[in-house]
């Protein structure tokens, strides 16, 4: 068995030069968009502002936290479940992605039609890490994000050459099934950020970027770091990238190890990165030192048909099926694992490897193969790639992997209660709903399962009844007596769907309010004539 000390193993460690703080090195930014501690933290701003999103409820740190590796911790929940190509749930090529919006139209009205009905959207693949990404060459899975970066507003090439970072900011703030809806254009969100409150919803923001945010506005965030106020796409990706080459890890047990630490790799782990570059034949994809992202491959996970990866951008034979391979830095912190989210834990991944993978392609990387580990080297293999390549920076959250704490989500700014009034042996109406109450924005109320055609009205009361009771014979928890406010009202469409869009007002005196909804539908087909839905409590923030 081969270890650090043998010519080869020398060879494969020293192609990168060593630095103080680890044998890996950063690259240099693209000249057109050279940092500054300003732009990062603009940057930093936008990653971790919700309001980004249409919904004002996902954030690019929604799906890449730093306490998951750079990834969506929620990420194999039910509620990350993709159909897969075929369109069917609870299929054998489902998908575990990232957590993205309810579909919605142009108008903000939900769409509640597709797969996803009234639930929010998953993507069709997990999420790379943003952790070294800019490390790689080109982004996503497929690559398309590449060094390459053009304005999406001018549609001029801006970036020759190591802009991958750029290129890839601009995608999720457009994707209808992530951070928009239907038809959202740039102009839409640029002038959005002119008129909400830099990081309105963000909380236990650390102090580095609450001194930077202070009370300024983005016009002026944006003229601090880039001179004038403008805020454009372009200044948009160049601000994010900027914050994403910071998120660089590079102090890992096995940095310290190759800098000369013999004690920062214990004997197992060391056994184990030996196994890595030897009978695993692990390095032939995950190259030191970056351990990745410098080819693309199909391994194996799934049928290439579901998923033509590569193909896609280049159009060639040669790429079909094959997918960037990601980097294992902190890859202990990034279950569940592959693309498709399949692989639950790192000792899953290993067996994945000993077998040769699940499938078969031509194109198939010809180091997939059977293996014929022991337990034992798995378990040494499962140490090295488990704690060794974890950067406790990360794994605690420390400068520069502090965030501020989310509120996309959380049942304590707004959740449903109770049940709703079913019709027959038809299910209840359901409330659909993904924004956050956000005092001075548009907040959007849905209904989705009534009778087509139906009439419908949206109460709305400061005190709730926990306790239901029979009003117009169906299970209400607002009073829909003399006391009660009807917000809305309205005909479902076809699809026996109905959105309201309301105005909040900005009054910080309601901040901190509760205030409950609820849906009473007409429906003849119902013993007293009505149906109601579940009732929904939102925070007023």
């Amino acid at each position: 068995m081969l270890s650090l000390r043998h010519p080869l193993c020398a060879a494969v460690i020293l192609c990168a030069s060593l630095s103080a703080q680890g044998f890996l090195t950063p690259p240099a930014p693209p000249s057109g968009n050279l940092s500054s501690a300003e732009k990062e933290a603009l940057g930093m701003a936008l990653f971790w502002d919700e309001q980004l999103s249409s919904s004002n409820s996902v954030a690019c740190g929604s799906c890449h936290q730093h306490s998951a590796g750079g990834v969506d911790p929620r990420t194999g929940a039910e509620a990350s479940r993709n159909p897969g190509p075929d369109g069917l749930f609870q299929t054998t090529d489902d998908i575990f992605g990232s957590v993205g919006l309810v579909r919605r139209t142009s108008q903000a009205d939900f769409d509640p039609t597709g797969p996803f009905a009234h639930h929010p959207q998953a993507t069709g693949r997990r999420p790379g890490s943003t952790i070294n990404a800019l490390l790689a060459p080109t982004l996503f899975w497929d690559g398309r994000a590449s060094g390459t970066f053009t304005d999406p507003v001018s549609g001029q090439v801006s970036l020759s050459w190591g802009a991958a970072l750029e290129s890839q900011s601009v995608g999720p703030p457009m994707a209808d099934g992530e951070m928009a809806h239907v038809g959202r254009t740039w102009q839409d969100l640029t002038t959005k950020l002119t008129q909400v409150r830099p990081l309105a919803l963000a909380s236990s923001i650390p102090n580095r970027l609450q001194n930077f945010v202070g009370r300024r506005t983005y016009p002026e965030l944006f003229s601090v770091a880039f001179g004038t106020p403008a805020i454009t796409a372009e200044r948009i990706a160049f601000a994010i990238a900027s914050y994403e080459r910071t998120l660089f890890s590079n102090q890992t047990p096995l940095d310290n190890y190759q800098n000369g630490n013999m004690n920062a790799m214990n004997a197992q782990e060391v056994r184990g990165m030996d196994l890595f570059k030897t009978k695993g034949r692990c390095v032939q994809c995950h190259t030191f030192p970056t351990l990745g992202r410098v080819q693309f491959q199909y391994t194996g996970v799934r049928p290439a048909d579901e998923d033509s990866g590569r193909f896609a951008v280049t159009g060639l034979q040669s790429d079909y099926g094959k997918l960037l391979v990601p980097g294992l830095r902190n890859v202990s912190l990034r279950a569940p694992y592959f693309r498709n989210g399949s692989a639950n834990s790192l000792m899953d991944v290993i067996d994945f490897y000993d077998r040769g993978g699940d499938f078969t392609h031509a194109n198939k990387s010809p180091h997939i193969v059977s293996i014929g580990f022991s337990q034992s080297e798995k378990d040494d293999l499962h140490a090295f790639l488990d704690s060794a390549l974890l950067d406790s920076r990360v794994a605690s959250g420390t400068l520069p992997f502090d965030a501020p704490t989310l509120n996309g989500g959380s049942s304590q700014t707004r959740a449903t209660f109770g049940f709703g009034t079913a019709s027959g042996s038809s299910d209840a109406p359901a409330m659909v709903f993904d924004d956050p109450a956000l005092l001075g924005n548009s907040l959007s109320v849905g209904v989705h399962g009534g009778n087509p055609g139906a009439f419908a009205w949206l109460g709305m009361d400061w005190v709730p009844d926990f306790v239901s009771h029979l009003d117009f014979g169906v299970t209400c928890f607002l009073d829909w007596g003399p006391q009660h406010r009807v917000v809305a009202q309205g005909v479902l469409d076809s699809n026996g769907n109905l959105t309201h869009v309301a105005q909040l007002p900005f009054n910080p005196a309601l901040r901190g309010q509760s205030v409950y909804l609820q849906w009473l539908l007409a429906d003849t087909n119902a013993p007293q004539g009505f149906t109601s839905s579940e009732a929904l409590e939102l925070v007023l923030q």
